[in-house]
């Protein structure tokens, strides 16, 4: 019956679709006989000149005007937060994307101006809301509006980039800020439902939830999954929102005919964040990602746990509380339209930042001080790759050190096109997501210093293109493991077991010790991210750690046994996933044939999984013989714990197997086991290949992988890495290092 009812509701949506399409139609027939709209230039004699909209109710179509004022003088208006685009969450999008694919014409000052699908259902839905009604906090509608996309001239680069220097003071100086996050679908009700019914749950309780995952009593898993659609929309990625809501006096958030309180969704977020919900919701919120976000392994943030991020951020920026830096950095990989707002959309936030910061905030960590003076200039006529090295340079003038390296992606994981070649390797590509998380903060790098106790070092621009700095060779990389992609994937622990395999039996260079105990090391860069010491990773970690890893590996040995039962192809299970069905059930075609099972191939998948298992076994096998201290255990012992009756000590291998599962988050994502000629087992970027080279740099916690370029001197840097018994500056205390000038290209 639900089955019914969703096709139902497709075929009404389709219908709507339909008839807005064809009153788009029609409105461009009754617009063709009117004049474009263009904007006059905004008065010379006020750099704080703006432009709000006033929206005309009761005239059918959309009918505004703009008017021109003074920002400081301004009369009480609104301002719109928004996505661009398709809200919908990405997913979705998929499904006939025409729809937002469209503009539609409005009238403004008597003229035709045309408009994002997304601002024309916001627009549509401003003129049909009650402006006279009081809503939380004592909100009303203002009778003006200010909205980027219509009072600012998009054409207009040199306008654009005056009007970007003030976008702070329009929002804050807005009696509100409404937040559209598109029309209401399917899952907006039961997903307001369910945050208003965690936002009701006093602190005091939140003891009794966390155990429990997401089987809480009276909650349907679907009510669960309709909480991550609706916080996986895009606006929650979107750059500029960081600034809008943070700055704001206050908000209304509006999905569709809903509308939503602020408040009530900080507390849903609280909830999610202080019972560790996010981690059980984290994986349902992949189920929402687009198929090019599968392809790019992009981080998905934590669902909840950004928005309460927003909410921190708004209570402690006007305390003085948050780096004026870290806030410039945090823009990195959020949605933007034009990829200078990667850095633009937080310049707002990073003057507040410097404007009310307390003396402990700056100038004393590794992120240094800021000032107003070192911020970039909006210029909107400035090449993407200029304005990227424009932050870089802020960077490396504010922390006086080599942090920016640290904050340079993976290389194969460069998408942004134009960028990859055109980028020096040294200069963050700041409109992807950073991967891997820098080891720098993902660990303790307190306890890290290569180059040895107190060195410094810093980096000096050359030319716009290379960056000088000093350094010593350490080794070269002369073996690589696959990726360690997702952990899930046994296959590349295959990989990784061979890399180490045929060591074994000598004494690793570093400590004289074994090379099973260097590997778990390694791979968690030594670090224990179990919650002791105000929550910072510990290092050296427990040697429990090391136990854990060997009964996770065996653990992942069990689903091989049962890989071969999977009838139908991963492909076939993602063209069934419901959501599509229900999405495009006009579009799906039954194939009976597309489910049919190759019995040959099956039977080659089974030998397959089968060798794999086994493969992996003995090298477990072999690793725990050649483990002195015991800790690597005997992968037999540990598989007849793992698939025995439950007991206590199953229970508790478990917790540690979930224990190494946390620890290696942030670690070992987009990064690969390597080895180095001399012996020295570390992890890298993935981009890492053989013969690239491992140098010291004063001035940072870790070490890098550099790649020799075609001249002699220069390098491209390749990501951090973690080198296995030199992070304490053990190689610089043997002596052998010679520091030199190098330069990144």
């Amino acid at each position: 019956m639900e089955f019914i009812s969703n096709i139902k509701t497709a075929i009404t949506n389709a219908a709507n679709s339909a008839s807005a399409a064809a009153s788009s139609q029609a409105a461009n027939t009754r617009w063709a006989a009117r004049d474009a709209f263009t904007y006059a230039a905004l008065p010379l004699r006020s750099a704080r000149s703006v432009r709000l909209l006033e929206l005309h109710p009761g005239a059918g179509d959309i009918v505004c005007s703009l008017h021109t004022v003074d920002l400081d003088t301004a009369p009480p208006y609104d301002a719109l937060s928004y996505t661009w685009g398709d809200p919908r969450p990405p997913l979705l999008q998929s499904v006939a994307p025409q729809r937002y694919s469209q503009r539609f014409p409005i009238s403004c000052n008597g003229c035709l101006l045309e408009v994002t699908t997304n601002l024309y259902h916001a627009l549509q839905r401003l003129l049909a809301i009650d402006r006279t009604r009081s809503r939380w906090e004592n909100i009303y509608l203002q009778r003006l509006i200010w909205v980027d996309a219509i009072c600012t001239n998009q054409e207009d680069d040199a306008e654009k980039s005056t009007q970007v220097t003030m976008m702070e003071d329009i929002y804050k100086r807005a009696s509100l800020v409404v937040c559209w996050l598109g029309q209401e679908d399917r899952y907006t009700e039961p997903a307001l439902r369910l945050a208003n019914y965690l936002a009701q749950i006093p602190d005091e309780d939140y003891g009794e939830y966390s155990g429990l995952g997401l089987n809480h009593s009276g909650i349907p898993s679907k009510d669960w999954e309709a909480l991550v659609a609706l916080l996986r929309r895009p606006y929650w990625r979107r750059a500029w929102i960081m600034q809008e809501i943070v700055l704001a006096q206050k908000l209304l958030l509006l999905c569709g005919s809903f509308e939503i309180s602020w408040s009530m969704l900080v507390r849903c977020s609280e909830f999610i964040a202080q019972t560790q919900t996010w981690r059980h919701l984290f994986a349902m919120s992949s189920q929402f990602s687009s198929v090019q976000d599968h392809i790019n392994r992009p981080e998905l943030r934590p669902v909840g746990v950004s928005l309460q991020a927003l909410a921190r951020m708004k209570t402690d920026l006007p305390k003085g509380k948050i780096p004026s830096i870290a806030i410039l950095m945090i823009g990195r990989g959020t949605d933007t339209t034009n990829k200078r707002d990667n850095v633009y959309a937080l310049l707002g936030l990073t003057k507040e930042s410097i404007n009310t910061r307390q003396p402990s905030t700056d100038g004393s960590s590794l992120l240094g001080r800021l000032t107003s003076s070192q911020l970039p200039v909006p210029d909107y006529e400035k090449p993407v790759e200029r304005v990227y090295s424009d932050f870089a340079t802020c960077m490396l003038e504010c922390t006086q050190n080599l942090l920016l390296l640290s904050l340079v992606e993976d290389r194969s994981d460069r998408r942004s096109a134009g960028l990859a070649t055109s980028l020096p390797s040294w200069v963050p590509d700041l409109s992807i997501p950073l991967l891997p998380f820098p080891l720098l903060m993902e660990a303790n790098a307190a306890h890290w210093d290569p180059a040895g106790p107190g060195s410094t070092g810093q980096g000096i621009p050359l030319e716009g293109k290379y960056l000088l700095v000093n350094g010593a060779y350490f080794d070269t990389i002369a073996g690589v493991a696959d990726p360690f992609e997702e952990l899930e994937w046994s296959h590349n622990w295959l990989s990784v077991l061979n890399l180490v395999r045929p060591l074994i039996s000598l004494p690793y260079p570093a400590s004289g010790g074994c090379y099973a105990e260097a590997l778990w090391r390694g791979i968690i860069a030594d670090s224990d991210k179990r919650r002791i010491d105000g929550g910072q990773r510990q290092t050296p970690a427990d040697p429990i750690l090391g136990q854990a890893f060997s009964e996770w590996l065996v653990s992942k040995l069990i689903p091989l046994r049962f890989a071969a039962l999977d009838r139908f192809g991963a492909q076939s299970y993602i063209s069934m996933n419901w959501k599509f069905v229900q999405e495009i059930w006009n579009q799906f075609c039954d194939d009976p044939s597309a489910l049919r099972t190759d019995r040959k191939a099956t039977k080659t998948r089974k030998e397959e999984f089968a060798g794999l298992s086994r493969a992996i076994f003995a090298a477990l096998t072999d690793l725990s013989q050649a483990d002195p201290s015991g800790i690597f255990l005997p992968p037999d012992k540990v598989l007849g714990l793992l698939i025995a009756p439950d007991n206590r000590e199953k229970e508790e291998a478990h917790m540690r197997i979930e224990t190494f599962t946390a620890t290696t988050k942030g670690i070992t994502g987009s990064r690969r086991l390597f080895l180095t000629r001399a012996g020295y087992l570390g992890i890298t970027a993935e981009a890492a290949q053989l013969n690239d080279q491992i140098w010291i740099l004063p001035g940072t916690s870790v070490p890098f992988t550099l790649r020799p370029g075609q001249s002699s001197g220069r390098f491209q840097v390749v990501g951090e890495a973690y080198v296995h018994g030199i992070m304490r500056g053990e190689a610089a205390a043997a002596g052998g290092l010679q520091f030199q000038d190098i330069e990144l290209e």
